[in-house]
């Protein structure tokens, strides 16, 4: 997995909740994240940086 992979994902979750009239993603992507521990979700934030 890359850095390209974790934001291509989070995009597509983006669009997809467009899609389907969900307002609150990116405040639950944060939530999630601010949940998780571990050098995945270190790698994660890293490669979202600019995004949240």
């Amino acid at each position: 997995m890359t850095g390209i992979d974790v934001i291509d994902a989070y995009e597509l979750a983006l669009a997809a909740a467009e899609r389907a009239h969900i307002d609150d993603v990116l405040d639950q992507i944060r939530t999630l994240l601010d949940q998780t521990k571990g050098a995945g979700n270190a790698f994660i934030r890293q490669s979202l940086a600019r995004r949240l």
